[in-house]
């Protein structure tokens, strides 16, 4: 997709603020051989050749905007069947990227995230059945700046440095700071994890949020 993003120029003020029609080069050209090669090759646009890839380009946008089918097939003038057809193909292309690249880092220069565990009680439900045989550790790290949070969610046999800190070195971009609360696997963090910039640290015996900066960890916990 990034590469047909560029050819439409920043997508054409939004295609004309949505009037649409724009004219969308196709194919590009090798600069050395002048052979040309289609934009749709090997990617999922070969499987829909009879709609424009402008068409395609808007359907992603509303996808990502978390639009409807029915919403969308109406805004562009296209069967809704269709529209169903293009969105279950993107869910696909999301589905397989996350099996590929199951971690998206977070955070990044001057950006904050919060780590925390939280334990998983296995109750049976309707007092049926049978309870699990231990209960379950969830080691999460989550950035606020969004609505809701975004984050990674892990379960982990132990809480130790040697389970922890991989998992937080994978999931964070350089130059982030990392609020936890005061438990020992986090202590010295930054000498050890390169990405982490600066470990600050809410002591839940005195309190569960930090009274200057108002931060906590209590969203891993709900």
């Amino acid at each position: 997709i990034s590469s047909t993003l560029k050819v439409l120029k920043g997508f054409k003020p939004f295609l004309q603020s949505e009037g649409l029609p724009f004219a969308i080069l196709s194919y590009r050209r090798c600069i050395g051989c002048r052979k040309k090669r289609s934009l749709r090759a090997n990617s999922w646009f070969e499987e829909f050749p009879r709609i424009s890839l402008g068409m395609l380009l808007l359907c992603v946008h509303y996808f990502v905007c978390e639009d409807t089918q029915r919403k969308t097939a109406r805004r562009l003038n296209m069967n809704q069947g269709l529209v169903s057809r293009i969105f279950r193909r993107l869910q696909d292309v999301c589905s397989m990227d996350l099996v590929e690249r199951p971690v998206i880092p977070i955070g990044g220069p001057g950006a904050a995230v919060k780590c925390d565990e939280t334990k998983f009680n296995h109750k049976a439900k309707y007092n049926r059945g049978r309870r699990a045989a231990r209960d379950s550790w969830v080691f999460g790290i989550v950035i606020t700046e969004f609505t809701p949070a975004r984050g990674y969610f892990q379960v982990v046999d132990r809480r130790d440095i040697a389970t922890l800190d991989p998992i937080i070195a994978r999931c964070i971009r350089p130059g982030t700071v990392v609020y936890t609360d005061d438990w020992a696997a986090y202590r010295g963090m930054t000498v050890r994890i390169n990405n982490v910039a600066d470990h600050r640290v809410v002591v839940h015996t005195r309190h569960f949020v930090d009274p200057v900066t108002g931060f906590h960890t209590q969203e891993i916990e709900s």
